[in-house]
């Protein structure tokens, strides 16, 4: 009876191993991808340093989302009414893919989260300039907003154009982002 009773733990462990084998192995292939689609309304860049501030009443950030790995693909960006007081029109675009970090198992609804390998180009009358960094915040599955708390996002490269010295834009100044996005696309949801 002992025998009977080993090898029946035994065979219950390689089915239970075997299951665990099965899974873990196929989580890639189940992984759920989605569209996601955040609008940004009223989000404001500040230029620390030199003071000057972009409002834009639209910046848009659409792209993929894996809801098993908590990480995004932004693959278009797009903004439309950008100003600033001094400049006028403010022109962004996005030099490549910004990668969306989602922690996919918080303890609450409200998540840790980044939009990482940010790199755009900024255009005025008059200055041309780019940025790179990282922008850290949080995600809240119940209203489906992301808000940046803190980046450390800079002007990169040598600012370009008469306008830039006159409104001290240059090498190495800190972007400070106010506002919310809201993802109105497949909504993200954590297991």
């Amino acid at each position: 009876m002992a025998n009977v009773v080993k090898k029946s733990w035994r065979a219950a462990a390689a089915l239970i191993g075997a299951a665990a084998t099965v899974a873990a192995m196929s989580s890639p292939a189940n992984a759920s991808v989605q569209d996601i689609n955040f609008e940004g309304n009223g989000i404001e860049l500040t230029i620390v340093q030199a003071g000057q501030t972009i409002s834009c009443p639209d910046f848009d950030l659409d792209g993929t989302y894996n809801d098993s790995t908590g990480i995004g693909l932004l693959d278009n960006i797009a903004t439309s009414g950008c100003t600033n007081p001094i400049s006028g029109v403010t022109r962004i675009t996005s030099d490549g893919v910004w990668d969306l970090y989602v922690d996919p198992s918080p303890l609450s609804t409200n998540a840790d989260a980044a939009i990482a390998e940010v790199t755009a180009s900024f255009v005025w009358a008059g200055c041309t300039w780019n940025v790179a960094g990282d922008a850290i915040g949080t995600f809240d599955a119940s209203d489906q907003q992301l808000e940046i708390h803190t980046s450390n996002l800079q002007i990169s490269g040598n600012p370009s154009g008469f306008l830039c010295p006159i409104l001290g834009i240059a090498i190495g100044q800190d972007i400070e982002i106010e506002g919310h996005w809201t993802n109105v696309g497949t909504p993200i949801t954590f297991p």
